[in-house]
């Protein structure tokens, strides 16, 4: 999955055709208020994915960034179906993350979309 994540190509559209693909090399850069470290971000349909290593100051920054998304695209994050699901993670800081986004908790495997999402060990499904 973080290998189709880490290789996400843009393909740019100019007057309606498209014009060759950009593979996304870059990320925010530190110093900027909205780094998240290193996260990545998955959109199919009207969902959104994002994966990250958690920091302390992280959730603070990655629910000022949604709150951004919100303001810029005029679209609202639906806080009551988002969920936090964490990986090798103790329940006490999951609880903590989701308390400073205002989401609940769940754990893998988790159904998005319809489709089961594992662990590493896809067999527990």
């Amino acid at each position: 999955m973080m290998g189709c994540v880490k290789t996400l190509r843009y393909s740019v559209f100019i007057h309606g055709g498209p014009r060759g693909r950009v593979l996304a090399s870059r990320r925010i850069r530190k110093g900027n208020p909205y780094h998240l470290s290193s996260f990545y971000c998955l959109q199919f349909a009207d969902g959104t994915l994002l994966f990250f290593n958690y920091g302390s100051s992280l959730m603070d920054n990655l629910r000022q960034t949604l709150e951004l998304f919100e303001w810029c695209s005029s679209q609202k994050v639906n806080w009551d179906k988002s969920a936090l699901c964490g990986i090798n993670v103790a329940e006490s800081e999951l609880l903590s993350m989701a308390a400073i986004l205002k989401c609940k908790v769940d754990h893998l495997p988790a159904i998005y979309l319809g489709l089961p999402l594992v662990g590493r060990s896809h067999f527990k499904t």
